[in-house]
């Protein structure tokens, strides 16, 4: 961002414009309603991004220990009607999973590239089978798109997961 003075996004018709700030730029959309897919560009003088198969509706992030981490491929055949047949295909499912990475000091920087999947045989065996579970209820029940961010720990304390008020009390 830098290298460019202006910064805008279309989406669904129409054009919104953000700001940018040395390398960092920002543009807030307007609630919309839930759908998709649609094509979201990004434009700037140096061009345009185009950003195919966006989805608009609700985003839940998934964290915890080996309890949330725990992919249905694991389980033998204990969990596999989750993903051995067709009826697991949904695109308004949508997952994406944060492999762990370490490092000393909190960062803005995202270090691989991200890659939203829709929920198909081949993703649902790989992902949080928890995780899957709920964004399948969440999804039925909101009848909307729904994003799954899943950045489990497996093996990691739980007082690495509390935030600063309650690790407080759980030190105590």
């Amino acid at each position: 961002a830098s290298k460019t003075s202006f910064i805008a996004a279309q989406i669904n018709g129409k054009v919104y414009y953000g700001t940018v700030n040395g390398r960092e730029w920002e543009i807030y959309l307007p609630k919309m309603n839930a759908g998709g897919p649609y094509d979201l560009v990004i434009i700037s003088e140096l061009g345009r991004i185009r950003i195919t198969d966006v989805y608009i509706g609700e985003v839940y992030f998934l964290g915890g220990q080996s309890n949330m981490e725990w992919q249905p491929q694991h389980s033998g055949d204990v969990l596999k009607d989750l993903y051995s047949t067709a009826e697991c295909i949904n695109d308004k499912i949508r997952m994406y999973h944060i492999p762990p990475y370490y490092q000393s000091e909190p960062t803005n920087e995202v270090v691989n590239t991200i890659k939203w999947n829709g929920a198909n045989q081949n993703t649902v065996k790989a992902f949080s089978a928890v995780g899957y579970l709920f964004g399948k209820q969440m999804q039925e029940e909101l009848d909307c798109p729904v994003g799954l961010i899943a950045a489990p720990v497996g093996g990691s304390s739980i007082e690495f997961w509390l935030n600063d008020v309650n690790y407080k009390i759980v030190e105590e």
